[in-house]
């Protein structure tokens, strides 16, 4: 019976850290004065990494539906982060760049991301922060193959 109980814990654990991990990163975003919210700096994340991807491509990767996707690209390129461009092979397909503002914003929020991180581990043992990051890497190991991660 203990077991059980462990393994609840834990999963209750991951789930409040996760919905905390995003209300630091909201805050955070929000007294530095960002008009970004965290799913739009995760998608310049995304760009800047795969520049040029299509709306079906971002969607794809964030599990957003293609609306949800475009409604947040057209936020996005009314603030000149991204800039969407006829795609050279099919000209009803837009590809989505990001832009130079995109990337100095996306510096800025290094540091900020480091700040969250300072705030999470704190006074952690370092070992015991060590064998956390390496058990939740083993489960996350474990459990991608099996999910469309």
């Amino acid at each position: 019976m203990e077991n059980i109980e462990n393994r609840k814990m834990f999963i209750r654990g991951v789930g409040r850290l996760w919905f905390i991990i995003k209300r630091l990163s909201k805050n955070k975003l929000a007294e530095n004065n960002y008009d970004l919210t965290m799913e739009q700096v995760m998608v310049l994340n995304i760009l800047e990494k795969f520049d040029g991807m299509s709306i079906k491509q971002l969607s794809e990767i964030t599990e957003r539906d293609s609306s949800t996707t475009s409604r947040m690209v057209n936020g996005l390129e009314k603030k000149n982060y991204v800039l969407r461009v006829p795609d050279q092979n099919d000209n009803r397909q837009k590809k989505i760049y990001i832009t130079n503002k995109s990337k100095e914003k996306l510096k800025e929020t290094i540091e900020l991301g480091m700040e969250i991180q300072k705030v999470l581990i704190g006074d952690i043992d370092q070992k015991q922060f060590e064998n956390t990051a390496e058990l939740l890497h083993n489960i996350a190991d474990r459990l991608e193959p099996d999910c469309r991660c």
